[in-house]
């Protein structure tokens, strides 16, 4: 494969003007280049200062120190259990603050409730660690989302399946689920709705290999369309071969006229830029030169779900990009979504106007020194039913 680098695609580990989340990812992938020893000791050091303040000081210390080796082992055996393929620095470090910053408020307590609540938190931040990155990233569940968007009645519901967000590192069990829930599901379409490969393997051979069989099994079964990612994840002069390669032509502000179980459907696929505004415009300039035909239901695929309120004349718009958060906490939701959307968007199905948004929660996780884990957000595979209007069906707007 061409791996040359085009003037479109930007280097995987260079910051980008505006891309905040980017940035912030790729910043956790330069502590990679502290080597992962001298980082452990580095993130054992502060435990001193913390406990310091704790009734037992020497104990609250050790406690947090065996906390931060667990968390270190735990990412070092990642790679080696097949299970996630991120360094060990970038996520040691965020555990590592995390765990102190909800360490100091419990040395306010009496002596000896202190010492306890300490034990208490920190074995329960180890039970969610080991949770977020040996099980939920493997409970792949099946989201069943239904659309009244079609214009007349079929004799069963046409069958839609949204994959997003890859992030292809290595092949673990993960992938292997999500082919045969696929095959189980038998749908008319399958759609990809971008982001092939983790950050950190953009441009790496056994990568793209890898990505490339789990692809070639798809196309093989299914009728598959794909739209482009985010343009700092989803190198153009990468991808744009990959998909070529295997017999796929990503629609890039295109057009296509389905007939899928005896209903008709517009669908438009657009790639994903680092200016909304303009693909915004492209989208109208898009819906205006092939406007739906009677009869025929408005089908979006974008990466990301921020177009939504700027995207009239779509009955349903299929997105991913957020992860669903990745990590989501009780109460709060998730801690970041990487997109302009109310937060409550970042998963889920949502009506705004006249459309009906659904975001995936993905299948892969963030790459360079980001934690390879979920929390309460477990990967998703999108079955999107599409049934006759209810304005048709029911009488109702």
């Amino acid at each position: 494969m061409n791996n040359k680098r085009g003037r479109d695609a930007p280097l995987p580990d260079r910051l980008v003007r505006g891309d905040l989340t980017h940035n912030v990812i790729v910043l956790s992938g330069l502590m990679g280049r502290v080597p992962a020893p001298v980082m452990v000791l580095l993130c054992l050091v502060p435990a001193l200062g913390v406990g310091r303040p704790f009734a037992a000081p020497w104990i609250a210390a050790a406690v947090l120190v065996l906390a931060t080796v667990t968390d270190a082992l735990l990412v070092w055996s990642l790679p080696r259990l097949e299970m996630s393929f991120g360094p060990v620095q970038g996520p040691l470090v965020v555990f590592t603050l995390g765990r102190h910053l909800l360490a100091l408020p419990l040395a306010l307590l009496p002596a000896g409730w202190d010492l306890g609540a300490l034990v208490l938190v920190q074995l329960l931040l180890t039970a969610c660690s080991l949770w977020g990155h040996l099980v939920e990233p493997f409970r792949v569940r099946v989201t069943r989302v239904r659309a009244p968007i079609l214009a007349h009645p079929t004799e069963r519901p046409v069958r839609m399946v949204l994959l997003t967000d890859l992030h292809m590192e290595r092949p673990t069990r993960r992938e292997r689920q999500v082919l045969d829930l696929v095959d189980d599901l038998a749908p008319d379409l399958v759609l990809f709705g971008g982001d092939l490969l983790n950050l950190s393997y953009v441009t790496d051979a056994r990568a793209l290999e890898d990505a490339r069989s789990f692809m070639e099994r798809l196309v093989a079964r299914h009728d598959l369309r794909v739209v482009l990612g985010n343009p700092t994840v989803e190198l153009r002069h990468v991808v744009r071969p990959f998909w070529e390669s295997v017999g796929v032509t990503p629609m890039e502000s295109a057009s296509e006229s389905l007939v899928l179980g005896g209903a008709r459907l517009r669908l438009y696929g657009l790639p994903a830029s680092r200016n909304l505004d303009e693909d915004a415009e492209r989208l109208a300039r898009l819906m205006a030169d092939h406007p739906p035909s009677p009869g025929e239901a408005t089908v979006l695929l974008y990466h990301l779900p921020d177009l939504v309120g700027r995207a009239p004349g779509i009955a349903l718009y299929l997105a991913g990009h957020t992860h669903g958060g990745q990590i989501r906490m009780p109460l709060l939701g998730p801690l970041f979504t990487a997109s302009t959307v109310d937060r409550r968007m970042a998963q889920g199905t949502h009506r705004v106007g006249d459309t009906m948004l659904h975001t995936s929660r993905g299948l892969g996780m963030e790459g360079a020194g980001a934690p390879r884990m979920r929390f309460l957000c477990p990967p998703e595979v999108t079955l999107v039913d599409l049934v006759e209007a209810e304005s048709r069906t029911t009488g109702s707007c």
